[in-house]
């Protein structure tokens, strides 16, 4: 049979939060053009490219984590690609929100403050590491992918996809991630509104408070919070009542006293909020997270 030879083959598998797609070369190659809107995670699984930009010069191998620039032009040379050594890459393309929600449940986190996040150089527009837990992590969601992408396996994929955007959190190719979240998050009245939020979640909180409290009007407002996490200030203030529900849910016995302490006026909002957004509710997701406890115990 003949063997056909190509610059560029790819293969996608799609998942809840994105796109993983294989890149893979067979034949060498150079001066192929090439520009991501976002930053996009990837990993050489064999052969060697070199990435060139007016900013930088790359020589990317296997066992190294790439993020690459951002709206900008960049081409790659592969010089030794071949039918028995061909070049594949693995390209991660992740909802930003889905980052967006790690880092800011991070930045709440006292010990993520004190000994993960890393000082970003202005001058860095891409980065670099050769972390082997998330090399790791990427090849198994990729094993995973494969595998198929329904049922328990789409779970599965989610919690390793969520391990994965971790390892990367970690090492300093993370703060490229980090700066971009902070850039989105950067207005100092959204900051102002999100901790007024957050330390009023058992209180009563209107619309007309956070008017207030942004000094934005009700539509600048809404489009603020749309523009900024995705979803309107109603939904923002639920999403965060629940989360708040979760952390005191296993440590106290009555429902109804987690519902009304998360700042729920009734059981019944409160059920219906949890099941919505946590897809089971407060009482089975009570027994499986007591349940698991045991289990480890």
């Amino acid at each position: 049979m003949e063997r056909k030879i190509f610059i560029e083959r790819s293969t996608e598998y799609k998942f809840n939060n994105g796109l993983l797609t294989i890149y893979e070369t067979n034949s060498p190659c150079k001066d192929i053009l090439f520009t991501f809107d976002k930053y996009m995670i990837t990993i050489m699984l064999s052969g060697h490219k070199t990435v060139i930009s007016e900013n930088i010069k790359v020589e990317f191998f296997p066992g190294m984590v790439f993020i690459p620039e951002k709206n900008i032009v960049q081409t790659v040379e592969i010089s030794n690609a071949s039918f028995s050594n061909p070049t594949k890459c693995l390209v991660l393309d992740v909802d930003p929100k889905f980052i967006e929600n790690l880092v800011l449940e991070l930045m709440e986190n006292e010990d993520w403050k004190t000994n993960f996040e890393y000082t970003l150089n202005e001058k860095h527009s891409h980065f670099i590491s050769n972390d082997t837990n998330t090399i790791e992590s990427f090849e198994r969601f990729y094993k995973y992918l494969k595998a198929g992408n329904s049922g328990l396996n789409s779970i599965i994929n989610n919690a390793i996809l969520r391990e994965l955007i971790l390892r990367v959190l970690q090492t300093e190719a993370g703060a490229l991630l980090i700066k971009n979240v902070k850039n989105n998050i950067k207005d100092k009245n959204i900051e102002k509104t999100i901790s007024y939020i957050k330390t009023n979640l058992r209180n009563k909180i209107t619309i007309d408070d956070l008017v207030a409290i942004s000094g934005f009007g009700k539509t600048k407002l809404f489009n603020r919070f749309k523009d900024t996490f995705g979803i309107t200030p109603v939904n923002y203030i639920m999403k965060e009542r629940i989360k708040y529900s979760i952390k005191i849910i296993k440590s106290i016995d009555s429902l109804q006293s987690v519902a009304y302490q998360s700042g729920f006026n009734t059981y019944e909002h409160f059920c219906k909020s949890f099941k919505k957004i946590e897809g089971l509710s407060p009482m089975a997701y009570k027994k499986k997270a007591l349940s698991n406890n045991k289990s480890i115990i």
